[in-house]
């Protein structure tokens, strides 16, 4: 024994060494690939691949705080460059720091008024705060862009703000400027096709356009020979004709069109989220609702879980809307399928109650009464059953049920007896009574 215990201790001091050697080896490595990630960072601040691996990294550590510290010392060493301030504000903003990224968004702009992209994250920070200067920035800083001279990068960080541009101007109730930007935009990337799409895509939410978005949708399908990107103009050009008309014909084209799409193909989920746009955004037919609740039952469970409970839970919503009480009872059934609580099941005996589907609400009672966990609500299940005359399904609950064990509430079991003695059930009411 003490010659394993000699030779042990070194052996495992040796791998103890290796281990902590291989960690440290790691930690260098990690701290050496973030310190050249940092160097492009700084060379120019943007959001994007290199901005996330950093952020990613501090985050990943618990250490965000050492990223703020990095990007105040270079503030601190340079503070008239306008990329240091530009940095802290990408920073505070990943971190949720709105009032401190716009401070520092708008210091990067008064350092470097020609820049684009700090007045770009500018605008589009001030923009979730419906704060008008920073889009008259980011306005001024769009119109002094000559998209000729710039990088690839530099084109992709136009456009970005170009497109958020339209879309404020959109849904701020401006659809002219929206239209003026679209089209300047359109001219500077006339080969472009994922700024069509885009283009088509803004177009399509202002109302006097939308058939003129079809168009470009059914254009850019037939030109485009990336099969991902004429399924996904195809769609959206087939909800704009579901939307328009909301004939069976058109429903069915979309049935078709989807029809073939597998359950492992890439493009699943972004015709899921379309679909959900469609129905969730837009008022459009009971049919329309039905063919979306049976194209989400198909999809694969264990990725879309929690799609399908959203999904079923809006499909409802919008049935009842709708006063379709029958159509929010099946929705709220495959609800039920994915998500047990009680509650649920609660509101599908009164979405069968309210749709006059009496004998489906009645089923369900004595399964809502042993769901019920809360001993008054069983009690409460229990009356609910015996006021609409269940009185068979009272019998059997008793026997599953010691409901005189316990029971404070003297006024429902006095009420039970009475309707029990009413319809002859003697021995439940006397059960109530003892």
């Amino acid at each position: 024994m003490c010659k394993t215990f000699t030779y042990g201790v070194p052996l495992l001091i040796l791998s103890l060494g290796c281990v902590l050697g291989t960690h440290a080896e790691t930690d260098t490595a990690d701290r050496q690939a973030i310190d050249r990630y940092w160097e492009i960072l700084v060379r120019s601040p943007r959001y994007g691949t290199t901005f996330d691996r950093v952020s990613g990294h501090y985050a990943k550590t618990h250490d965000y705080q050492k990223l703020r510290i990095r990007c105040h010392a270079w503030v601190a060493a340079e503070p008239q460059n306008a990329k240091s301030h530009r940095l802290l504000g990408m920073v505070y903003r990943e971190q949720g720091d709105w009032d401190s990224a716009i401070a520092s968004f708008r210091e990067a702009v008064r350092l470097d008024p020609d820049e684009m992209l700090s007045a770009y994250y500018l605008g589009m920070t001030v923009g979730i705060f419906n704060l008008p200067d920073g889009i008259e920035i980011l306005e001024k800083a769009v119109n002094r862009v000559d998209v000729r001279k710039e990088s690839i990068q530099g084109r992709h960080d136009f456009r970005e703000a170009m497109i958020y541009l339209s879309y404020y101007y959109l849904f701020h109730g401006k659809p002219e400027k929206t239209i003026q930007t679209l089209d300047r935009l359109e001219k500077l990337f006339q080969e472009d096709q994922e700024t069509k799409i885009q283009i088509a895509e803004i177009l399509e939410h202002i109302n006097p356009l939308r058939k003129e978005a079809l168009v470009r949708f059914e254009r850019l399908a037939k030109t485009s020979e990336d099969e991902s990107v004429r399924l996904q103009c195809l769609l959206a050009a087939a909800c704009i004709r579901v939307r328009e008309e909301s004939s069976p014909e058109v429903l069915r084209d979309l049935e078709k069109l989807l029809e073939n799409l597998q359950p492992t193909s890439p493009m699943l989920e972004p015709v899921r989220a379309r679909l959900e746009r469609l129905v969730n955004s837009y008022p459009v037919s009971p049919e329309v609702l039905d063919f979306y609740a049976r194209w989400m039952a198909h999809l694969p469970d264990e990725r879309y879980k929690q799609s399908k409970i959203s999904a079923f839970f809006h499909l409802t919503h919008k049935a009842e809307q709708q006063g379709d009480f029958a159509a929010a009872a099946r929705f709220q059934k495959q609800l039920c399928r994915y998500k047990h609580d009680i509650e649920n099941w609660e509101r599908l005996f009164v979405l069968y109650d309210m749709g006059g589907e009496v004998d489906q609400a009645e089923k369900l009672l004595p399964n809502l009464v042993l769901r019920q966990k809360n001993f008054d609500a069983r009690l409460a299940a229990i009356d609910r059953m015996i006021f609409r005359k269940r009185l068979d399904s009272v019998e059997r609950i008793l026997d599953f049920l010691e409901i005189h064990d316990g029971v404070r509430n003297e006024i429902l079991l006095r009420r039970w007896a009475v309707a029990l003695l009413r319809a002859y059930h003697v021995s439940s009411a006397t059960r109530c009574v003892l």
